[in-house]
């Protein structure tokens, strides 16, 4: 298809003060060329829609370095005359531009919120769908103006105003002003600067994340360290690498990773103090390689933790790569940067020079000229008292026993001894082998047979218990009274009679996909007896709900029943059946020891353990230590 200029709508604004000026400065020359280049002092306007095709044309115009379609490029370079030859209407928009709707700074100043109506007009009319990144922007934006007129901001009106166009990331919106609000840095963006700069230059525009990923990388953690330098680390490896998931995310909040992800999270912030205390260290800190540096370290970093299939070289510890970039940021400041990590460096195995001589050791000749110490000859040639030889005629082999007297004596596989001439053993008729080592043989196959195992008897009698488990649920599955009860998810989970159940009418079984066993059973969780040794048996709690229509759930109203500590409370109680299979079972079942009436929630007691509250840290200052003088001495 050609280019059609009546399909450019290029529209811009006047700047408005230096600072924007500065910004796009800085931001092409962290693109080192690749978006070509420009004169600062010569700028009139800023793009607001058609800032795609301007930069298209840009590097046309200035022919940049380029290895793409060879139909407009010779020597690794974009040429205007092959262009010309491909498409006249492009050639004439590259040298001579295309017409510019122009809007003046104080049409800006006035009017802030028309800009961003124009830029996502443009993206609509060119069928281009805004950027995760972008609608970000406009969220935390909008945050910070609607907070200057009330003290509280209403998501609703905020989703109103965003939303005035289709947006193709709806969904994730709740979840992208999540992250806007906690972890962009502030009302002073600077993580989301940041970012969505670094993504810029290094992931392609219509690249998406998606819902399920906003609202994984947006969880709330407990703990007042939530880590935000090291969600944007995951979320720039998901937009540039491609190798970050939903699934990554949700790991990262796993309670077992905070600490490794808390100091991880403190290693980057250590970077950036490291340079900040060099001299002229905020310059530093601004410069484009640097930026983009410590991006990619940070990315590197969280995919170590995570295992993520990231392109860089094996780590033993994070704390090894962690000094590994701050030798980068040596070489990038040029100026010494102490590195807390020094004791962490990678060790280079260096590898062994071939050409280089091998250690030789020195001959002690007879008069004669003959070795002294015929041993020496033997090692030189690769054979040692103890190694095993065979010879390459006949296959004859033996172990070297010792050599004196101008002999090499053997001993064979049957245990007779025998003697080779030393020179007839250097003449390359023998070599050095490893025997293949003698069968190892069992002659009682039953004495280690499956049930002799002592895991066996445990997942035996697991076996028996979930299908006894699930023998009662099916049993006591079609028990009317379960038509008497509710089900409430939200505010608190829980379980409402609507109906009167007379007293042991009704049974519920802690039924579960998973029997897990252990040294010890969870609070929440029902025991299944006998334990085995030290070895517990326990029904895992299950509650899976479908999250769209024609999805399977699995909820067990026994898992949902809440605790009391006041045992007159109480309507449901735990009691023991035995097993059809296997005598020795107990198998859990709840049942309401007294009459449930209409509205009563079930609840079951629970012994109230008492937990001491932990002291206060003396904190008071200690009181001055009274200074003591003496009388002056009589006279």
């Amino acid at each position: 298809m050609p280019f059609l200029e009546q399909r450019v709508h290029a529209v811009g604004v006047e700047p408005r003060d230096g600072e924007e000026i500065v910004w796009n400065t800085a931001f092409f020359q962290a693109a080192h060329g690749m978006l070509g280049h420009f004169d600062p002092s010569a700028i009139k306007c800023l793009s607001l829609a058609g800032s795609h095709t301007n930069c298209v044309l840009r590097i046309l115009g200035q022919e940049i370095l380029h290895d793409g379609d060879e139909s407009i490029c010779h020597d690794g370079k974009l040429n205007l005359e092959l262009l010309r030859k491909k498409d006249e209407a492009f050639y004439r928009a590259a040298t001579h531009g295309v017409n510019w709707k122009v809007l003046r700074k104080e049409a800006a100043m006035h009017l802030p919120h028309l800009l961003s109506m124009i830029q996502r007009t443009g993206n609509a009319t060119m069928q281009r769908q805004e950027h995760e990144l972008q609608l970000m922007r406009r969220l935390h934006r909008l945050w910070v103006t609607e907070s200057t007129h009330t003290k509280h901001v209403d998501f609703l009106s905020i989703k109103k105003k965003v939303t005035t166009g289709k947006t193709v990331h709806f969904k994730a919106l709740p979840n992208l002003y999540t992250f806007a609000l906690k972890h962009a840095g502030g009302r002073t963006p600077f993580l989301m600067d940041e970012t969505e700069a670094f993504v810029r230059r290094h992931s392609p525009s219509t690249r998406s994340l998606g819902a399920e990923f906003w609202e994984k990388i947006s969880m709330e953690v407990k703990g007042t360290n939530q880590f935000s330098r090291a969600r944007h680390a995951l979320v720039k490896l998901a937009y540039a690498k491609e190798v970050a998931q939903a699934g990554d995310a949700k790991r990262m909040m796993h309670k077992d990773m905070l600490t490794e992800v808390r100091a991880a999270d403190l290693i980057m912030y250590q970077w950036r103090q490291l340079v900040e205390g060099l001299s002229k260290g905020k310059d530093l800190l601004a410069s484009p390689e640097l930026i983009t540096a410590l991006n990619f370290a940070d990315m590197h970093l969280i995919g170590f933790l995570l295992k993520l299939p990231v392109d860089v070289k094996q780590y033993s510890s994070k704390e090894a790569l962690a000094h590994d970039a701050v030798v980068i940021m040596r070489g990038i400041c040029g100026q010494h940067v102490d590195s807390p990590w020094e004791a962490h460096a990678l060790q280079q195995k260096v590898a062994e020079d071939t050409s280089s001589p091998k250690v030789v050791a020195m001959r002690e000749l007879n008069p004669d000229g003959t070795v002294k110490q015929p041993l020496t000859l033997l090692e030189d040639a690769g054979f040692k008292v103890g190694s095993w030889c065979r010879r390459k005629s006949d296959g004859q082999s033996g172990q070297i026993v010792v050599c004196q007297g101008g002999k090499v004596q053997l001993k064979q596989a049957d245990g007779n001894l025998g003697k080779v001439v030393l020179d007839v053993f250097l003449g390359g008729d023998w070599a050095v082998f490893t025997p293949k080592p003698e069968p190892v043989l069992i002659p009682d196959v039953l004495q280690y047979a499956p049930s002799k195992h002592p895991d066996f008897q445990k997942q035996q009698m697991q076996a028996t218990m979930m299908l006894d488990i699930f023998d009662l649920q099916a049993k006591h599955e079609a028990n009317s009274m379960l038509a008497r009860l509710h089900m409430h998810l939200k505010p608190q989970k829980k379980i409402v009679a609507i109906g009167k159940i007379p007293k042991m009418r009704l049974t519920l079984v802690p039924c579960s996909l998973q029997l897990k066993h252990g040294a010890k059973v969870p609070d929440d969780c029902f025991e299944v007896f006998p334990a085995v040794g030290d070895v517990h048996f326990w029904s895992a709690p299950m509650l899976v709900l479908p999250k769209a229509e024609g999805d399977a759930g699995f909820a067990n109203l026994a898992f949902m029943i809440q605790s009391t500590h006041e045992e007159d409370l109480a309507n449901m109680e735990v009691c023991y059946v035995r097993s059809q299979r296997m005598k020795e079972i107990q198998l859990p079942l709840l049942k309401n020891v007294r009459e449930v009436a209409e509205g009563e929630s079930l609840c079951i007691y629970k012994e109230k353990t008492e937990v001491p509250p932990m002291p206060l840290d003396q904190d008071s200052p200690k009181p001055n230590k009274r200074m003591r003088t003496k009388a002056p001495a009589d006279p």
